[in-house]
């Protein structure tokens, strides 16, 4: 997806750990499902849990380390309704025309990601990938706040991971 702008940034502890080009997949892939149709501009940030504990303080008055945490830059009243053409955000800032639409930034830990992904026997790729597809659904308001929310982002952001390793995950 030229079209979009996709930054990765990494704590230097964690910058030979994973590819920049593949987590750049990671959130093309993600924005692909969802069939977007304007041009958008995402950031990634693999972190440590300090950083993403202080965020997570900082931002949900949470002073625990948590595996992602998405700051979305646009409210849409609707998940679905950023992948019709021309759709405008329902609340946010007004970007000028023909400018790709800032939706925010995903921040991962990288130690929990390890964590989780030697938890349930996978691998970092895996489960950093489940993570970012996680924080860009959060970008493009899926929540799951709710059961049925829930499944409906699990089952995107699974699908995500299935498409990137077809052999599966668990």
């Amino acid at each position: 997806m030229s079209r979009d702008d996709i930054s990765v940034h990494f704590l230097p502890e964690f910058r030979r750990r994973l590819s920049r080009r593949w987590l750049r997949s990671v959130v093309e892939q993600t924005l692909e499902r969802e069939g977007l149709q304007n041009p958008v501009e995402v950031g990634v940030v693999i972190a440590d849990d300090e950083t993403v504990q202080g965020l997570n303080n900082d931002y949900r008055g949470l002073d625990e380390t948590t595996d992602v945490l998405a700051f979305a830059f646009q409210t849409f009243s609707d998940p679905g309704t950023l992948a019709e053409p021309n759709a405008e955000p329902t609340d946010g800032f007004i970007e000028p025309p023909q400018q790709p639409l800032n939706l925010g930034e995903v921040v991962v830990s990288y130690p929990q990601a390890k964590r989780q992904a030697a938890a349930r026997g996978g691998r970092i790729a895996e489960e950093a990938a489940l993570l970012v597809a996680h924080g860009v659904l959060h970008l493009l308001g899926y929540d799951h706040a709710e059961p049925l929310q829930e499944r409906v982002m699990w089952k995107k952001q699974d699908a995500v991971v299935a498409a990137l390793f077809p052999k599966g995950h668990q």
